[in-house]
This record gives structure tokens, C-alpha cells and sequence, in this order.
């Protein structure tokens, strides 16, 4: 598996193609320097940013999935939830035609949930210097080679947790150097969005990620014991507001029409019982809809929070095969049929 990160490694900081890495387990501090790499058994090899650049371009894949890890992850438990999208992704579409692709940023990976959380808030902002050179390298890259189709493929972000602040304060970074912002994403997926749920409002702190992409589909779910734990953490760090992915965005009417939110409470315990990692399964069958088709899945067949016509409530007997992606209402009916449409009142800033 392709991989990038920004993570300290054992050896030298130069560079060098086919040489062997591994990390430095004992400083979680962020490299300016970023490592191209990959990981086979039992060890990683640098492959350089030319080497990787022309694996994706000579890959059969038509899809490249972004996946950034939250806090709290070592850089096994990182490439193990790539894997299993990898291979969900592969279940779905034997041709492979979606690849994903690890960012692997360091973290302190303590045992509890909130431990080293305000050390892991800094080293996802320190982060984003690096991130956003692989950005710039990533555009060039596409520049030079604009003739080439193979070099246009389709990108797409999932960024779980932290990552999400990782994402945020990196486009920001590109933006404030650049002075603007392309639209890198075809799709942004934020699972347990561990920032602001204003966030995405014009203005706000995470704006960036939604002029950045196409789509902009926020799963959330009330009942995320780890995003309850930051709450308590970021009062206590005095940001009074309630986190993304424990309520979705604060008020939809206040985000662009291409940000849509995905209310997970009935899915989100597939994996643990902290309802936080539940970024694959049901989730990420649903966000292989929306990267296989382009939009999001708002047919018929799911409760409708608040009635919004961008938000939906997923439930778990949610379509689980992907052979017809453009299966219409009806179908979708069938396979769920005890929908039921509710309100409920809007989410609030604590």
C-alpha cells in the first residue's frame, strides 16, 4: 500500500528512493520533511514523490481515495482501517478501480481517549505545512502532465476524527500562501469531524474544505462517546462550541447547496462501542455511491432529519452491493422498507 506521511522516521531525512524506513516510535512531533512511501510485509521502502505520483498515474484505478486517521492512532492501527476501506472498496468493484491512500500523521497513540488530546491538536496544525507542500507538488505534478489522462484522476477525501483538523488548517495553509484554493476533490467525506460544527459556514474556520471539493457530505452521530469526550476537553480549553461530527453542521441553511449531512445513529456502534470509528461498513458503502456516481444518496428510503432536503438519516439496512449504483427510489424502497420520516429540532452551540 502507497502511503504518505509526515511522521518522523528512524533514518536520515534525506531521501532516497528503494531504501528502507521505519518510524520513530518515541517522537511524535511533525517533520517538515514528507516521506512518499510504501508498505508491503514486514517493511516499508521510500519510493519518492516521482515514484508514487507515477504509480497512481499507472495504476488501473480510475478513483484515489485520501484517507486522513484521527488521534489517538498509531501507524499500524492507520494502515489496518486503509486496509479494510481497501478491501471494501475492492468487494464492491472487483476491477479496482478505487485506491486508497493513507496520510499518516503523528500522534501521541496513548491508551484513553482523551489523553494527549491538546499535544494531538498541535501536531495535527503542525501538520499542515507539510501537507500543504504535498498539495502544491500534487497540482504541479497535474499541471505539467494536463495532456495525459491517466494523471486527471478523480481524488476524493475521507478524513476521520482529528483529521478532519488536519484537512482544515491544511487548505488554510494553501490558501493564505496562494492566495486561493482549487478545487482539488471531486467528493469530501468528514466522519466524527472532530472540529466547530459552524465550521463549514462562510467565514468559518473549515470553509476551506467545502470551496475545495465538489461534494462535502458530513456523517455525525449524537450519541459518539470519544466526540463527547471532546467536548469536555475543549471546554475546558474554552471553545464552547459542540463538535461536527456529534451533531452535523449547526444550521444546513447556513452552508453552501453542496454540503450534505448523513446522521449515522442507527450505524454507528457497527465497529465499537465508542460509536466513533464507524467510518467503514454501511457508512462507506454509502460514500462509494456517491464516488461512484457523483452525487450523494438522497433517494427515498431513509428517515429525513429536520426534513432538509441535504440531510439524511442512514439506517442500517442500507443497500450493501454496489452492482447498480443508479438503482432509483423505488429499489432503494425495497431494501428499506421501514423507513419513516421524523422531524427533530436542529442542533444548537452548547
Amino acid at each position: 500500500m502507497l502511503f504518505i506521511t509526515n511522521r518522523a522516521l528512524e533514518q536520515s531525512h534525506r531521501s532516497r528512493s528503494g531504501r528502507k524506513v521505519s518510524f520513530d516510535m518515541d517522537n511524535n512531533e511533525p517533520q517538515a520533511s514528507v516521506f512518499f512511501c510504501e508498505t508491503g510485509k514486514n517493511q516499508m521502502t521510500e519510493v519518492m514523490s516521482e515514484g508514487l505520483l507515477e504509480r497512481l498515474r499507472t495504476s488501473k484505478c480510475e478513483e484515489i481515495l485520501v484517507y486522513i486517521h484521527g488521534f489517538n492512532n498509531t501507524p499500524e492501527s492507520a494502515f489496518a482501517a486503509a486496509k479494510q476501506l481497501q478491501d471494501q472498496a475492492d468487494a464492491h468493484d472487483t476491477k479496482g478501480r478505487l485506491l486508497v491512500l493513507p496520510m499518516i500523521w503523528p500522534n501521541g497513540a496513548k491508551p484513553g481517549i482523551i489523553r494527549d488530546y491538546y499535544d494531538d491538536q498541535d501536531r495535527a496544525d503542525g501538520s499542515a505545512i507539510g501537507y500543504a507542500r504535498i498539495l502544491a507538488k500534487f497540482l504541479a505534478w497535474r499541471e505539467q502532465h494536463q495532456d495525459d489522462a491517466a494523471c486527471l484522476k478523480r481524488v476524493s477525501l475521507l478524513a476521520h476524527s482529528m483529521g478532519n483538523r488536519v484537512a482544515t488548517k491544511t487548505l488554510q495553509r494553501w490558501r493564505e500562501r496562494e492566495n486561493f484554493l482549487p478545487r482539488v476533490f471531486r467528493n469530501v467525506f468528514l466522519v466524527a469531524s472532530d472540529i466547530e460544527n459552524e465550521a463549514l459556514e462562510r467565514g468559518e474556520v473549515g470553509h476551506a474544505l467545502v470551496d475545495a471539493a465538489r461534494t462535502v457530505t458530513v456523517y455525525f452521530a449524537d450519541d459518539d462517546l470519544a466526540l463527547r469526550a471532546s467536548k469536555v476537553a475543549n471546554i475546558r480549553n474554552q471553545q464552547l462550541t459542540r463538535r461536527l461530527g456529534h451533531t452535523g453542521p449547526e444550521d444546513m441553511n447556513r452552508t453552501p447547496s453542496h454540503v450534505f449531512a448523513v446522521d449515522c445513529n442507527d450505524i454507528n456502534r457497527e465497529t465499537d462501542k465508542s460509536g466513533h470509528n464507524y467510518f467503514a461498513g454501511t457508512a462507506f458503502t454509502h460514500m462509494l455511491f456517491t464516488i461512484k456516481t457523483g452525487r450523494v444518496d438522497l433517494n427515498d428510503g431513509f428517515v429525513v432529519p429536520d426534513n432538509h432536503p441535504r440531510s439524511v438519516r442512514l439506517l442500517a439496512n442500507y443497500p450493501q452491493t454496489l452492482d447498480n449504483a443508479d438503482t432509483g427510489a423505488t429499489e432503494r424502497q425495497k431494501l428499506a422498507p421501514t423507513t419513516r420520516r421524523t422531524r427533530r429540532s436542529s442542533s444548537r452551540r452548547a
